[in-house]
């Protein structure tokens, strides 16, 4: 009886003799990585530094726009209530 062939090496292995069957990153590609890099941190880097500027002016232009919203209900409640306290007058007399 023919003996059966065992593996010389563990499941998995093959990759350490064969290394050229390993996906390598071409020297264009690293080179695209690395541009990559450097486009995506001064984007976020002028990104960061323009909202910072450009936030306290947002805020107060919502705080104007909120303002101008709320005198004008203030005012819409102070006629109302002139006309009750000229009713109550009118009742009263």
């Amino acid at each position: 009886m023919p003996k059966k062939k065992r593996p010389s090496f563990p499941f998995g292995a093959e990759h350490l003799l064969y290394p050229d069957d390993l996906p390598e990153q071409k020297g264009q590609l690293l080179a695209g990585n690395f541009l990559n890099n450097i486009l995506n941190a001064s984007h976020s880097l002028t990104k960061s530094v323009v909202d910072s500027i450009k936030s306290p002016f947002t805020r107060m232009a919502l705080r104007d726009e909120d303002n101008a919203l709320l005198r004008k209900r203030v005012d819409e409640l102070l006629l109302e209530r002139a006309r009750y306290q000229k009713l109550s007058l009118k009742i009263n007399d």
